[in-house]
């Protein structure tokens, strides 16, 4: 009997270890099947999805980092209950830097102007005379696993994106996120569109609906837009065309600072605050209050604006001066701007 089980041994291992190569074979098929399923509609000349088996946080894929050209599309993914169907690009380009929990627990996802969009902005600001008052120009997304957001797969799945049902032949179905090969973020938005056949007047046949995914990708951004952006920023000072009863031509005085800023107007050795409009705050706001300028200087926030009629120079010339720091950093050194005469200054772009 011995000789019988040394003689069949070899046999039977040989066998055991083809069942589990076979094994090994039909579970990596079924990984790569599983992969593959989050990638309906894929396009081909984009980096492939990466897989991120050894950089997960909790289960969930590493999404942290700086990602450009974001636009409104990424608040609009997130957004539970949007009042339109698509992506709209309404805002200038923006930013977003994505900062993650080790364990996966929640997201942070800060959007702002990137350099192109702040040029862009300030563009349209000065050739429509805009003015900001105090709003917000980026916005902060606070997300939550298993309220926001869970993880599978290797993508992360947004929760607040799906439709119950169909609005205006439209559902949205899910939603997910990962990182492509090339370090950008990627995100897949599946929808269910009604389909129909008419013509004229007659009433529209239906063909069904049809499911797709339509895909979004965003770059990492360049560390060096940082640089670029800090050297735009500026007070911006502008006349405008005209001069009111022969004597006074009225300017226009931008912050064009990210961060707040501290302001002082100077008519000859007179000087004096001069402040943004402070947005009201509403009871249930639990943010910290906003920082404040020190006695006898104004806030300014990004994009806000104030205007004076300054005297055009004549026998007996006024000085003017504008002085400014950023807010929390050294004030007892700021950055003068002096106007010794009004004419001299930009005039303010025209709109055609």
């Amino acid at each position: 009997m011995k000789d019988k089980w040394d003689r069949l041994f070899p046999f039977i291992s040989i066998w055991i270890r083809r069942q589990a190569m076979r094994g090994v074979f039909v579970s990596g098929l079924m990984l790569l099947v599983l992969a593959g399923c989050g990638e309906r509609d894929y396009p081909d000349d984009w980096p492939s999805p990466d897989p991120n088996w050894l950089s997960r946080k909790g289960g969930c894929p590493d999404l942290a980092g700086d990602y450009d050209s974001v636009n409104s599309e990424l608040s609009w993914l997130f957004s539970a209950n949007p009042d339109y169907h698509v992506a709209r690009k309404t805002w200038s380009e923006h930013h977003a830097r994505v900062e993650q929990a080790e364990d996966g627990s929640w997201l942070r996802i800060t959007m702002d102007l990137n350099s192109r969009g702040f040029e862009d902005y300030r563009e349209r600001m000065l050739k429509f005379n805009f003015e900001n008052n105090g709003l917000p120009i980026g916005s902060v997304l606070e997300l939550k696993v298993g309220e926001d957001y869970e993880c599978s797969g290797g993508w992360l799945r947004g929760l607040r994106f799906e439709q119950v049902g169909k609005v205006g032949g439209l559902q949205r179905k899910s939603l997910q996120f990962r990182r492509d090969k090339s370090g950008g973020l990627i995100a897949g938005a599946t929808l269910e569109i009604d389909q129909s056949l008419a013509w004229a007047d007659s009433r529209p046949i239906s063909l069904g609906s049809a499911k797709g995914t339509q895909w979004f990708r965003w770059p990492q951004r360049d560390p060096a837009d940082d640089e670029a952006l800090l050297a735009m920023q500026e007070v911006d000072v502008h006349r405008f065309p005209w001069v009111n009863n022969g004597t006074h031509i009225p300017i226009r005085v931008t912050s064009f600072f990210l961060a707040p800023i501290c302001v002082r107007f100077y008519d000859g050795d007179y000087g004096y605050a001069v402040n943004g409009p402070e947005q009201r705050r509403s009871r249930d706001d639990r943010r910290p209050p906003a920082p404040v300028c020190p006695e006898s200087w104004g806030k300014f926030d990004f994009g806000e604006v104030f205007r004076r009629e300054l005297t055009v120079p004549g026998d007996y010339p006024r000085k003017y001066r504008i002085e400014w720091f950023v807010l929390g950093e050294d004030g007892s050194k700021p950055e003068v701007l002096h106007i010794t005469d009004v004419r001299k200054l930009p005039v303010m772009p025209r709109r055609d």
